[in-house]
């Protein structure tokens, strides 16, 4: 899922040529993961959320924007 939407939020950030956008993708990846890890360690603190449940929960939306966004060319 990572591989899935880091690309597309690097796009959304950087405007920049192939580098920049794979270099981006790399290192939005690391910080997606990074961040839901923490954010599901730390949100509920006796208990731990896996990762994915909150990358999940974070993705879906960011994705359900993408679609929203480029509705008229679908």
């Amino acid at each position: 899922f990572v591989g899935l939407i880091a690309p597309h939020m690097a796009r959304f950030l950087l405007r920049g040529g192939q580098v920049a956008l794979l270099s981006g993708s790399a290192l939005m990846g690391a910080l997606l993961v990074l961040v839901t890890d923490t954010l599901g360690r730390l949100a509920f603190a006796p208990l731990q959320i896996p990762a994915g449940i909150v990358m999940a929960l974070v993705g879906a939306p960011f994705f359900l924007l993408l679609l929203w966004r480029r509705r008229d060319v679908l």
